[in-house]
Formats: structure tokens, C-alpha cells, sequence
């Protein structure tokens, strides 16, 4: 009996813990960049995969699409990155660039980063 009563309390703090998180934007990891390639992939491709990016801008003849997520966690394990595709002008992805993000304008995400 108290196996069972210690296994049901294990099993309510563990699903209390993996709960408590605040999640925010768009989270590119690297199963879903491996399904872009450079050269190939077209810019109407990545929104169609990954929606509106959270930023886009243009830098000469290049398009920043650029993702940004971030995960707070109450156990730790925080995220903040960010995730840009640049597509040149006809429209074709050129690179990807993944990095660190800015912590948003929330300033709860930037007091846990």
C-alpha cells in the first residue's frame, strides 16, 4: 500500500513538473532544418513548413526570415534562439543561420535567461 500511495504521489510531481513551462514563438530544430536544403528549398517552402516568420528583413539582395523561440522551464533548461533562412532574390534559401535569441520584449523571459 504505501509502494502504491508513493508511486501515485512520484507520478503527480513528475506530471507537475513537466507542466510548469512558458513556451513562446517558433522552435526550429535540427530534424526540421535537415528537411531544407540551400539551393532548393523555396521561400513560400520554409513559411508553408514553419508559418510567418517572427521577423523578416532584407539585406541587399537577401531576405532574413528569421524564427525565434524561447522556453522557460521551472526546472532550468531554459531556451532563447533564434533561427534565420536567407533566401536570395529569386526566392531560393541560400543559408541558415541558428543562434541565440534576444529575449524578446518580455521581461520575464529576459530575468530567467
Amino acid at each position: 500500500m504505501k509502494k502504491l500511495v508513493l508511486g501515485i504521489l512520484l507520478g503527480m510531481a513528475t506530471v507537475g513538473m513537466t507542466a510548469c513551462s512558458y513556451k513562446q514563438g517558433t522552435e526550429v530544430n535540427q530534424a526540421t532544418i535537415s528537411k531544407f536544403q540551400v539551393g532548393k528549398t523555396t521561400k513560400d517552402k520554409i513559411i508553408s513548413a514553419l508559418g510567418v516568420p517572427q521577423k523578416m528583413t532584407a539585406d541587399g539582395t537577401d531576405q532574413w526570415l528569421t524564427y525565434s523561440y524561447t522556453e522557460i522551464n521551472s526546472l532550468g533548461g531554459n531556451k532563447d534562439e533564434s533561427t534565420a533562412f536567407i533566401v536570395n532574390k529569386d526566392g531560393v534559401l541560400k543559408n541558415i543561420v541558428k543562434g541565440k535569441g534576444d529575449g524578446g520584449d518580455n521581461p520575464l523571459i529576459k530575468a530567467a535567461m
